[in-house]
């Protein structure tokens, strides 16, 4: 907001060389590669290499618990699955006696995660 009279501010893309504003249905993104020197993106691009959504967490190695920081455990989420509790209760159980945790990938949102997950008493946190 402008601060004299709160009213709403505007952000406009402006040609430097033509020195005028442009519609969002002009623009296109890029990369500068050497100075003056660009690249097209695409859309297609980005999704090309965007990870695709899923709601499976794999996991990819197992190791200690002690071994993971505890910086990776800012934020935990207790996680549960939906249809195959026999196999992630028994999944928890084994990490749990065996002091090991999973090393995890998941793409649940629109970037892929890393996380340990480990057995906590009652729930399994990533």
């Amino acid at each position: 907001m402008h601060e004299p009279d709160r009213s709403r501010l505007k952000v406009q893309m402006v040609c430097p060389e033509h020195r005028k504003a442009i519609h969002a249905e002009h623009i296109q993104r890029g990369y500068e590669y050497e100075p003056d020197r660009y690249v097209v993106i695409l859309d297609s691009d980005i999704e090309s290499i965007a990870p695709k959504r899923s709601t499976t967490i794999e996991i990819r190695e197992f190791v200690e618990v002690d071994s993971i920081g505890p910086e990776w455990y800012d934020r935990p989420y207790c996680i549960r699955p939906i249809g195959a509790e026999k196999a992630y209760q028994l999944l928890v159980d084994v990490l749990g006696s065996l002091h090991k945790a999973g090393l995890s990938e998941s793409s649940c949102t629109h970037m892929s995660t890393s996380a340990p997950c480990k057995a906590s008493p009652a729930r399994f946190a990533c």
